[in-house]
C-alpha cells in the first residue's frame, strides 16, 4: 500500500521539518505503534540499518558452535572457527535454512540436498551434482553478514553496513569490569505492546518508577538520578538508599546496591548494572502489537541458591509490573483517540531522543 506509506511519510517529514524542540515537541502518532504495514515497513527503516543484538559470546567457544535466530524474517546464524563468523542462514541450492536452534557442528550441511559449506560460508561439496557447465561454486557462498562483538554481546548488521554506534556500550562495560560476570540465565516474556512501547518505557527516566515499582522505589534514591542522552544511546544512573534494610518487596536489597546504571543502545538493547549483577533486555518486535523481551543474567563473584532465588524474583516482578502498564498503554493507542502527548522535559528527554532518531531512520538519514 503505497500511497498509505507515503502518507505516513509525509506526516514524519511534517513533523521533522518543524523540528520542536523537547520542550515544544509531542510524542508520535498513535499509527507508529499500531500498523501492520507500518510494522513491517520498519524492518528496512529501522532494524536493516542499524546494528543489532543477537546473542552472547559465551553460547560459542569451540569450533563448530552455532546458533540461529530470526529477525523480522531475516533468518540468520552465527557459528565459531576461528573467530566469530555470521552468515544469512539460507542454502544459496533451494533456500533451506541450513541449521535450526544452537548447537555445534563439523560443518554447515543443507539438510534439503546435501549441499556442504565450510565455516567460512564456502561452497565446498554438491553430492551427485554432475557436470554444472560453467556454475562456479566460489558464486555460491554464503551471504555473510557483518559482525561486532562488544564485550560478551554480538551484533549484526542486516543492511549496508553502517557506521558502529556501540563505542558508548563499550565504555560502560569497561567501567564496570565487564569480564568478572559470568551468565546466570535467561527468560523471555512476550508482551502484548509494540516493541517501542517497552523502549519508550524504558527511556522515560524513571518517571513512571514511583508509580509502578513500589518495592523498587524503596531501594533507590531519586535524588541521585541522572541520565546521559545522545541520538543512539543513554545512560540513567541512580543510587541506592544506603543502610535501607527495608523493602515492602523483601527481595530487592540483594538486587540493588551501590550505583545502578541503565544503558540503552539504538534501537532495541538495554545493558541494566546493578552492582554485582548485570543483565539486558533484549526487545524483539514480533507484530505490530507484540513484542517479545528477552533478558539474559549475568553475576560477578559466587552466587549462591537463595540469592540467585531472590534477585531474579525481584527481577520478575518489575517485569510484571513493567508488562502491565505497556499493554495499557497499547490498548489506548489503539483506541484511535490519542494523537501524541507532551514530553515531560525533566524525565522524558532521552524518549525524545529515541524518537527523533526513529525519524532519521524512516526518513533514510
Amino acid at each position: 500500500m503505497p500511497n498509505q506509506i507515503d502518507n505516513w511519510i509525509d506526516k514524519i517529514k511534517e513533523r521533522e521539518k518543524k523540528g520542536l524542540p523537547l520542550e515544544e515537541a509531542t510524542s508520535p502518532e498513535s499509527f507508529w505503534y499500531t500498523n501492520d504495514a507500518f510494522f513491517q515497513f520498519e524492518r528496512d527503516s529501522v532494524f536493516k540499518n542499524s546494528w543489532q543484538y543477537v546473542g552472547r559470546s559465551d553460547q560459542l567457544i569451540n569450533s563448530g558452535d552455532y546458533f540461529s535466530g530470526d529477525l523480522f524474517g531475516l533468518p540468520y546464524l552465527v557459528v565459531c572457527d576461528e573467530g566469530l563468523k555470521a552468515f544469512y542462514n539460507i542454502c544459496s541450492h533451494h533456500a533451506t535454512c541450513l541449521v535450526e536452534g544452537k548447537g555445534r557442528v563439523s560443518e554447515l550441511k543443507c539438510p534439503y540436498h546435501g549441499w556442504v559449506y565450510n565455516f567460512q560460508g564456502e561452497l565446498k561439496k554438491i553430492p551427485q551434482a554432475g557436470p554444472l557447465g560453467k556454475l562456479n561454486p566460489k558464486n555460491l557462498k554464503l551471504t555473510e553478514l557483518p559482525l561486532k562483538k562488544v564485550g560478551p554481546f554480538i551484533f549484526l548488521n542486516f543492511g549496508q553496513e553502517k557506521k558502529w554506534e556501540g563505542n558508548s556500550l563499550e565504555s560502560v562495560l569497561t567501567d564496570y569490569s565487564y569480564e568478572d560476570f559470568k551468565f546466570v540465565g535467561s527468560f523471555k516474556y512476550r508482551l502484548k505492546c509494540n516493541w517501542k512501547v517497552f523502549v519508550d518505557n524504558y527511556l522515560d527516566g524513571g518517571y513512571h518508577v514511583p508509580h509502578m515499582h513500589p518495592g523498587l522505589t524503596e531501594q533507590i534514591d531519586f535524588s541521585s538520578y541522572k541520565t546521559v542522552r545522545s541520538d543512539c544511546f543513554s545512560i540513567q544512573t541512580c543510587s541506592s538508599k544506603r543502610g535501607n534494610q527495608s523493602s515492602k518487596e523483601g527481595d530487592f536489597l540483594e538486587r540493588v546496591e551501590g550505583t545502578s546504571s541503565y544503558f540503552w543502545l539504538y534501537p532495541n538493547f538495554m545493558v541494566n548494572l546493578y552492582g554485582r549483577w548485570m543483565d539486558t533486555n533484549w526487545v524483539r518486535p514480533i507484530k505490530s502489537d507484540e513484542c517479545e523481551i528477552i533478558f539474559d543474567y549475568f553475576y560477578r563473584g559466587t552466587l549462591n541458591d537463595e540469592l540467585k532465588r531472590k534477585s531474579l524474583k525481584a527481577s520478575e516482578k518489575v517485569q510484571e509490573e513493567d508488562t502491565l502498564i505497556c499493554e495499557r498503554v497499547q490498548k489506548g493507542l489503539e483506541s484511535g483517540l490519542f494523537f501524541g502527548g507532551p514530553y515531560v522535559p525533566k524525565f522524558e528527554g532521552s524518549m525524545y531522543d529515541f524518537h527523533q532518531q526513529l525519524m532519521k531512520s524512516y526518513l533514510g538519514f
